[in-house]
């Protein structure tokens, strides 16, 4: 326990003293801890089950995890059981837009299905990020056409693995003017 104290202790020093943080893991009695579990101590495991589920969202710490929870459980129960619906929801009935891979309620998404925008304009992005990030700007007037990511041989990811074929495909099939 003194050297958990003292690795605590060092860990606190040099975050005051915006020193770079060694590893938050540390060896005691041929197990691995992390620091963090250490002194989070959970009186249910229900409580500790949900922590480490929110915890598993990108940007989303045990810390920030434990807030949100603790914000569930003061809410009255319809409005927690209407959450988490809303979410199986809309994982279970979200579709992709069969022209742009667009996320979408139908079969073609709002944007594909929208007589306003210039159809011949293909906006070719990476992911559904970029799409929100334009439509954000409302300079854009054209569709999309959603690839699913970039090209990354170390990551094993190659043009079979993108929706490229389908964008070649639907070139071909429309009369685009501009991509």
């Amino acid at each position: 326990m003194i050297k958990i104290i003292r690795i605590f202790m060092q860990f606190t020093t040099s975050y005051l003293l915006n020193k770079p943080v060694f590893n938050f893991t540390i060896l005691l009695k041929q197990r691995t801890f992390n620091l963090l579990n250490l002194f989070m101590q959970f009186s249910s495991s229900l409580l500790e089950n949900a922590v480490n589920e929110f915890a598993k969202l990108p940007g989303i710490g045990k810390k920030t995890a434990l807030r949100m929870v603790l914000h569930l459980l003061k809410q009255d129960e319809e409005t927690t059981e209407n959450f988490s619906e809303t979410i199986a929801r809309m994982r279970r009935d979200i579709k992709f837009c069969q022209r742009c891979h667009n996320v979408s309620d139908a079969d073609i998404c709002s944007i594909c299905s929208n007589s306003m925008r210039n159809q011949n304009v293909i906006c070719v992005v990476e992911t559904l990020r970029d799409v929100i990030a334009i439509e954000n700007t409302q300079q854009f007037s054209g569709t999309y056409h959603i690839l699913g990511g970039v090209i990354s041989p170390l990551d094993g990811i190659g043009p079979d693995q993108l929706q490229i074929e389908s964008l070649i495909q639907r070139i071909k099939k429309e009369q685009t003017e501009e991509l």
